[in-house]
């Protein structure tokens, strides 16, 4: 798990710390959002492909999907109009056309239960 302290996206941001999931198999990575105080505020799921991990850092291509989760579990996907603009200057591949869909279809059935097996690791 790394840790982070900034970020520019504004739903993270309000994170005092960002703590980070990421699986080898799959599109996407799991950040965990925390107050101040330390207190779980929330979550995000990006949608990527092309991860390499360090000790300290992520490269990836994030293909601009997002979901965010709040503490009642609620959820609401971003970033759709950052990928119709992608689409349009042709900058996702059929390959990433096909990990949008197949990430986005996992994440809304089953994100719930991504959360609880990432709380296990």
């Amino acid at each position: 798990m790394l840790r982070f302290f900034h970020t520019e996206d504004p739903y993270a941001a309000a994170a005092e710390t960002i703590e980070i999931t990421f699986w080898q198999d799959r599109d996407y990575i799991l950040y965990w959002l925390f107050d101040i105080n330390g207190r779980l505020r929330g979550y995000r799921f990006e949608v990527c492909c092309d991860a390499q991990f360090s000790n300290d850092s992520v490269e990836r291509l994030d293909l601009g999907l997002h979901l965010r989760v709040d503490m009642v579990g609620k959820a609401q996907f971003s970033g759709e109009d950052t990928v119709k603009e992608y689409e349009a200057n042709g900058l996702l591949s059929p390959v990433h056309q096909n990990v949008l869909r197949n990430a986005r279809k996992v994440l809304d059935k089953n994100y719930r239960t991504i959360i609880q097996q990432a709380e296990g690791l």
